[in-house]
């Protein structure tokens, strides 16, 4: 939730990062379609269990990192560039 308020709601950050921007407009489209898949399984554990679901949330999760610190090696840099 956290990058979505800044990936969504920052042309600034968009346009500074735009490799990381694409991939956090794929991981987030991916995470809404398993969210979508999920609402019909008949419970939690049983759609969590789904071939492959646990693999692409752990997929999802590892770019999210990346992209957080690409953008905190941004924030730094223009902090740097401010002193």
């Amino acid at each position: 939730m956290y990058l979505e308020s800044i990936f969504v709601g920052s042309e600034d950050i968009r346009k500074q990062l735009p490799a990381e921007s694409a991939s956090f407009d794929a991981v987030n489209a991916a995470f809404c379609e398993t969210m979508w898949s999920l609402r019909d399984a008949p419970s939690a554990l049983a759609g969590c269990s789904a071939p492959g679901v646990l693999e692409g949330l752990l997929e999802m999760d590892e770019k999210l990192d990346r992209i957080q610190k690409s953008l905190d090696e941004c924030r730094e840099t223009e902090r740097r560039r401010e002193l």
